[in-house]
C-alpha cells in the first residue's frame, strides 16, 4: 500500500518512451548529492501530477478532481517500488496482466478534512495497469538518476557495487530490431571500455625489481666459449688496456698532463684500474675449464685453475700500485706503464669476437689496421722525445717547434717508418744511429704487415677464387671439346646459381673433415623439418630419418629440367626442398596435373616396388631452380636392415 503517490497525467495511447535506459536493482546513495538531484526531480514532478479514474461500465474517462488533502506542504518521498507494488512482471516477459477482479485502494491520510470524510474506493481495469505502467517507469528513471550520480568515480572513495542487468519491457512487434540493435552496441562499448581499461591497467605494471636484478648477477660459471655476456665485459677490459698503451706515451712525451687537468686524467686511469680488479676477482675465478676431458664448472676449482695459472700473474702485475710514488716522484705516467702487461685479455678478446662474427676477416683487416697506426703512434712519441734530448729546431732533422707537435711528429713517423723518405738528413751520431734503426725497424713491421694483409684477404676471397677456376676450368673443357652454346650457357647459369644460393660449390668437402656427430647435428639443423613432414616417413623410427639424412644428396635442377620421365626405370626417390615441380600429363603430355610444392615427395612408388614395379608413371619437370634430396632404392634397403619395425611399416605402405 502506498501512504501518497505522485505521478503523472497519462492518456492510454501514450507511447512509451524508448531512451529509458534499463538497469538492474536499486542502489542505496549515502551522499547528500544523491539525496538533493532525487528531491529537486520530485519537486519538478509535483507540479504535473494528476489521478485518471475511469468507470467500470463505460469507455469515456473523466478526469477527477484531486482532493485537497493531497496538496500539503509537507511531502513525503516515493517509497521504493518493490514495497508498493507486487511484483507482477516475470523477468522473461515483462507483460503487464491487468487484474479485472482486484481492487485498488487508496488510504490518504495527510489532512484532518480528509481524514472526516471518507475517500471512495476507485475500481478500474485501465487505472490499475496505468498506475503499474507509470510506477515502474518512475522507478527506472530514479534509479537511472542514482546510476549516473554514483557512477562518478570521484564523488565516493568507495567502490560503487556492480549493477546486474534487467531485461527491458516488450516494445512493440514493430521496434524489435531496433531494440536489439541499440543491445548490440550496447554490448560493444561496454567491451570496448572495458579493454581500454586492461589497457591502461597494463601500462602501469612493471616487472619486479628481483627479476632485473637477477638479470644482471654474473652466473656461478661462465663458458667463456659460447657465452657473449663474457666476450662483452672482454670488450670493456679491452678498452681500459688500450687507454694506457695509447696514452701513458703520449702523455710521458708530450708533457698533456698538466696540473689543470690532472685530475681529468687520474679520474680516467682509476676507472680503468677498476675495471681490471673486476675482471680478476669476479669474471676469470668463474671461467669454465676443461680437465682431461671434463667441463669443470666447481667454484673452487675454477678459482684455483686461475691463481695457478701464468695469465693470474701477469693479471696481478698489471695491478701493482706503482702510482704511490706520485707521492714522492710527482705524477709521472711511467708509473702506470706495468698496465701494458694484461696484453693476453687483448689477443683472447680477439680470438672470441673473431669465433662469433660472419665476417671475420673485415675485423682482421680492422685490427691489422690498428697495429700500424700504433707502431707509428709510438714512433711519433720516441721522434718528440729524441727531439727534446737533442733540442727543439736545434738542427734541421728534429722537430722545428711550429704547428700541432703531435700531428707534426705523426706525420714524420709515417714518412720515416714506411720508407716514403723527404725528409732531413740526421746531422749528429744520435740522429744517425736513431734514423737507421727506424729505417730498419720500418721495414721489417711494414713488411710484415703487408704480409699478414695479403693473407687476410687471401682468406677471405678463397671461395671466390675456387668458384671463378672452376668456371674457368669447365668453359675452357666445353670449348676444346666444341660443346654447344646452348649446353654452355645452362651450365654456366647452374654455376651462378649454387654459388649466388649456396656460396659454394660443394658443402661435401667441408663435412667431410667433420665427425660424423657433427655431421648429423647440422643435417637436423637444416633437413630435419622437411624430412620428418614427408607422410612416407612419418611411423618409421626416428634414429632411421636421422640416418637417412646423412645419406640424402642434394640436386639442383634448371628451369624445364626433366626431372623424372613417364616409363624410365625409377632407382630414386624425391624430396622437394626448395623450388617445385610440376606432374605433366593428358594426350600430349603437356597438361598440368598438380603442382608440388617444398616438402612434397615423388618417386616413392618405385622406391618402395619390387622387381618389375619400378617404371614411372608421370613426367615431373622442374618449373624453376630446384632444389632436391634424392634418396637411392639401395641406400634406403641398406638402412632398414638395421630398423625391421619401419621396413614392416613402408612395405604396408607399398601394397
Amino acid at each position: 500500500m502506498l501512504h501518497k503517490l505522485w505521478f503523472r497525467k497519462v492518456t492510454p495511447k501514450q507511447e512509451e518512451p524508448k531512451d529509458i535506459q534499463k538497469t538492474g536493482p536499486q542502489l542505496e546513495s549515502k551522499g547528500q548529492e544523491t539525496k538533493a538531484s532525487e528531491n529537486d526531480d520530485w519537486n519538478a514532478e509535483e507540479k504535473d501530477t494528476g489521478v485518471t479514474t475511469a468507470p467500470m461500465n463505460t469507455h469515456e474517462q473523466a478526469p477527477s478532481q484531486p482532493p485537497p488533502c493531497w496538496k500539503n506542504d509537507k511531502e513525503p518521498k516515493l517509497q521504493t517500488a518493490t514495497e508498493a507494488l507486487p511484483e507482477q512482471v516475470h523477468e522473461s516477459s515483462f507483460q503487464i496482466e491487468p487484474a479485472s477482479n482486484e481492487e485498488v485502494q487508496f488510504s490518504i491520510s495527510s489532512c484532518n478534512k480528509c481524514k472526516q470524510k471518507q475517500q471512495p474506493v476507485l475500481n478500474s481495469d485501465l487505472a490499475d495497469a496505468q498506475l503499474q505502467n507509470l510506477v515502474i517507469r518512475m522507478r527506472e528513471r530514479t534509479i537511472l538518476y542514482k546510476e549516473k550520480l554514483l557512477d562518478q568515480r570521484d564523488s565516493s572513495p568507495e567502490e560503487t557495487p556492480s549493477v546486474s542487468p534487467v531485461k527491458n519491457l516488450p516494445p512493440p512487434k514493430e521496434d524489435k530490431k531496433e531494440v536489439k540493435q541499440e543491445e548490440i552496441k550496447d554490448d560493444g562499448i561496454k567491451s570496448e571500455e572495458e579493454h581500454y581499461c586492461d589497457m591502461i591497467c597494463c601500462q602501469f605494471e612493471r616487472p619486479p625489481i628481483k627479476k632485473f636484478i637477477q638479470k644482471l648477477r654474473v652466473p656461478e660459471s661462465i663458458d667463456m666459449y659460447t657465452d657473449r655476456l663474457y666476450v662483452l665485459w672482454l670488450f670493456f677490459v679491452v678498452l681500459a688496456w688500450n687507454w694506457s698503451c695509447w696514452f701513458i706515451p703520449l702523455r710521458w712525451t708530450f708533457n698533456y698532463q698538466k696540473p689543470e687537468t690532472l685530475a681529468f686524467w687520474l679520474t680516467i686511469d682509476y676507472i680503468c684500474d677498476f675495471i681490471y680488479l673486476l675482471d680478476m676477482s669476479v669474471f676469470q675465478v668463474r671461467l669454465q675449464f676443461i680437465k682431461q676431458g671434463d667441463i669443470i664448472a666447481d667454484k673452487e676449482g675454477m678459482r684455483k685453475n686461475y691463481t695457478q695459472s701464468s695469465k693470474f700473474k701477469l693479471d696481478l702485475a698489471s695491478v701493482i700500485p706503482f702510482d704511490l710514488f706520485y707521492l714522492v716522484f710527482g705524477c709521472n705516467p711511467l708509473f702506470r706503464l706495468n698496465r701494458v702487461l694484461k696484453y693476453l685479455t687483448f689477443f683472447e678478446f680477439n680470438h672470441r669476437l673473431e669465433a662469433m662474427m660472419e665476417k671475420a676477416f673485415i675485423y682482421r683487416i680492422a685490427r691489422t689496421t690498428g697495429y700500424l697506426l700504433f707502431l707509428l703512434h709510438i714512433n711519433a712519441c720516441i721522434y718528440y722525445w729524441a727531439s727534446e734530448y737533442e733540442g727543439i729546431n736545434s738542427t734541421k732533422w728534429v722537430y722545428n717547434g711550429k704547428g700541432n707537435r703531435y700531428l707534426r711528429c705523426y706525420y714524420w713517423a709515417i714518412r720515416s717508418l714506411i720508407t716514403i723518405g723527404g725528409i732531413s738528413e740526421p746531422v749528429t751520431l744520435f740522429e744517425i744511429i736513431f734514423q737507421g734503426c727506424n729505417y730498419f725497424t720500418g721495414v721489417f713491421v711494414f713488411s710484415s704487415l703487408l704480409g699478414q694483409m695479403r693473407d687476410i684477404i687471401g682468406k677471405a676471397t678463397a671461395g671466390k677464387n675456387y668458384y671463378q677456376i672452376s668456371v674457368d676450368n669447365t668453359m675452357k673443357y666445353m670449348n676444346a671439346y666444341s660443346v654447344s652454346r646452348n649446353v654452355q650457357n645452362r651450365v654456366r647459369k647452374w654455376y651462378e646459381y649454387i654459388w649466388e644460393s649456396q656460396g659454394q660449390l660443394d658443402s661435401s668437402e667441408l663435412l667431410g673433415s667433420m665427425p660424423v656427430k657433427m655431421q648429423l647435428s647440422i643435417a637436423i639443423d637444416q633437413n630435419y623439418a622437411i624430412v620428418s613432414k614427408v607422410d612416407l616417413f612419418k611411423d618409421c623410427d626416428q634414429q632411421m630419418i636421422y640416418d637417412m639424412l646423412l645419406r640424402l644428396k642434394s640436386v639442383v635442377y634448371l628451369p624445364g629440367d626433366f626431372v623424372c620421365k613417364k616409363g624410365d626405370i625409377g632407382n630414386e626417390m624425391y624430396i622437394i626442398k626448395m623450388g617445385q615441380v610440376q606432374v605433366l600429363g593428358g594426350p600430349d603430355g603437356k597438361k598440368v596435373l598438380v603442382t608440388l610444392k617444398v616438402g612434397s615427395v615423388f618417386g616413392e612408388i618405385s622406391l618402395l616396388a619390387g622387381a618389375g614395379g619400378n617404371r614411372r608413371t608421370a613426367n615431373v619437370i622442374a618449373s624453376g631452380f630446384t632444389n632436391l634430396f634424392i634418396l637411392n632404392k639401395r641406400t634406403l634397403n641398406e638402412i632398414l636392415v638395421n630398423y625391421p619395425h619401419s621396413q614392416k611399416i613402408l612395405k604396408m605402405k607399398a601394397k
